[in-house]
């Protein structure tokens, strides 16, 4: 375990040279360090016509993979925490070179949201830690709490909702696996749905769990 936690901020650190990588990039350059599984089913969302809610868990680098998808013709916007002062522009100019949207948490966001998929544009959600009120469900076979808004958004909007991993498979390099978008049926509350998103999380974090960047307590204590 210790050793999976070494490597695990160690792959952090390459995440954030990733990150700084973006800014030197041409787009040829960037979709060459890349690779994607799992297109035919995001067109099959997309083709629905209400956007979809992309369910990202903090593996490897999502800001690659964001970039990744600007960069070869998707309208996708992600929501991101504000960073302090001239960080967060610098930060939002890079996340913005390859055609994404920032939104930043806040008042305004859930309307920023709900436009982009109004637009059938892609929102990507990172969603396996908790970040204020969430819902309960079971990860790893413990008690954790996750944001439900994916979950919640799908069910307002009718947006296809994707459990969506990235991870490197060499320094510089990165993959993106889609998965299927879930099935919503009559009854499905956003706990029954998260907890969906958070079993495909389980298993695309015991493929790679020194690239899972759980670096706050997630579980609830006693267990």
């Amino acid at each position: 375990m210790a050793r999976v936690a070494r490597r695990a901020f160690q792959n952090y650190g390459r995440m954030l040279m990733d990150f700084l990588l973006i800014g030197s990039l041409t787009p040829d350059e960037l979709v060459e360090r890349v690779t994607l599984e799992g297109r035919e089913d995001l067109e099959a969302a997309l083709a629905r016509g209400r956007g979809v809610i992309m369910a990202v868990p903090h593996m490897g680098s999502w800001d690659m993979a964001g970039a990744y998808a600007g960069a070869i013709g998707y309208p996708i916007a992600a929501v991101a925490d504000k960073f302090p002062g001239s960080l967060n522009d610098a930060v939002v100019e890079t996340r913005q070179r390859f055609g994404m949207n920032v939104i930043m948490l806040g008042r305004t966001a859930i309307r920023a949201i709900t436009e982009a998929l109004r637009a059938n544009h892609i929102v990507a959600l990172l969603c396996d830690l908790e970040q204020g009120p969430g819902v309960d469900v079971r990860f790893f076979g413990r008690h954790a709490i996750v944001p439900g808004g994916p979950a919640a958004l799908a069910l307002k909007t009718g947006a296809a909702l994707m459990p969506a991993c990235q991870y490197a498979v060499a320094p510089g390099r990165h993959h993106i696996q889609l998965d299927a978008a879930l099935g919503v049926h009559e009854g499905d509350t956003k706990e029954h749905l998260m907890q969906r998103v958070v079993e495909r999380f389980e298993d695309f974090i015991k493929e790679r769990p020194d690239q899972w960047y759980a670096f706050r307590p997630m579980f609830r204590a006693g267990e």
